[in-house]
C-alpha cells in the first residue's frame, strides 16, 4: 500500500469515528475552540511586553521539549534508554505530557503553570544529571544538560520576575 492509500484510508477511518461518535455542532458546543483561541490571545496580548518576551522563550523551551520527547518516543520507543533504571525511563516519557502540559497551562492558568514548569524542570535536571553528580559527562550530546541547567536557571529567574510583576492583575 503506497503512502497515499495509506493517507486516504486513515482519513476515511477518523471521518468514520468522528461522524459516529461526535455531531459537530454538539462537538463544537463542549468546546468552543475559536474562544478558547481568543482568550488565549487577548490574555496574552494584556501582558506587559517583559512579560511577553519572558513567557515566549519560556514557552518555546517546552515546547521544543515535548517535541524532543515525541521524537524520541517515535525512534526508542518507551524504553528510551535500556541502561538505566525503569523509574527514569518511565520519567523520560512522562516528560512528553508534562512539557506540553505546562505550554496549555502558561497560556491559560499562569501563576499554576509557573509553579508545574519550576518543579518539572527542577525534576528533570536533578534526573537528567544524577542529583548534580554530573557523572554522565563525556558524551558527545553533554551540550543538552548544559542546556537544561541553563534552561533550568532561565525558568527559575523569569517565573520570579513574572510573579513580582503580577501580570494577572493587568488581565
Amino acid at each position: 500500500m503506497n503512502k497515499f492509500a495509506r493517507l486516504k484510508r486513515q482519513k476515511i477511518i477518523f471521518e468514520k469515528l468522528f461522524n459516529k461518535y461526535s455531531d459537530r455542532k454538539q462537538f463544537n458546543k463542549k468546546i468552543n475552540f475559536n474562544q478558547v483561541t481568543k482568550t488565549v490571545k487577548l490574555t496574552f496580548q494584556s501582558y506587559p511586553i517583559k512579560i511577553t518576551i519572558l513567557l515566549s522563550v519560556m514557552l518555546l523551551g517546552f515546547a521544543i521539549g515535548t517535541t524532543t520527547h515525541i521524537f524520541d518516543l517515535m525512534n526508542h520507543g518507551w524504553i528510551l534508554n535500556p541502561e538505566v533504571p525503569k523509574w527514569k525511563n518511565i520519567f523520560w516519557v512522562s516528560l512528553t505530557f508534562f512539557d506540553f502540559l505546562i505550554v496549555v497551562l502558561l497560556l491559560t492558568k499562569l501563576k499554576l503553570g509557573l509553579l508545574f514548569a519550576n518543579i518539572i524542570i527542577i525534576a528533570d535536571v536533578l534526573v537528567n544529571t544524577n542529583f548534580f553528580k554530573f557523572d554522565r559527562l563525556g558524551y558527545d550530546d553533554d551540550y543538552k544538560i548544559y542546556l537544561q541547567v541553563i534552561f533550568l536557571i532561565y525558568v527559575l529567574i523569569s517565573s520570579l520576575i513574572v510573579l513580582k510583576l503580577k501580570p494577572w492583575n493587568t488581565v
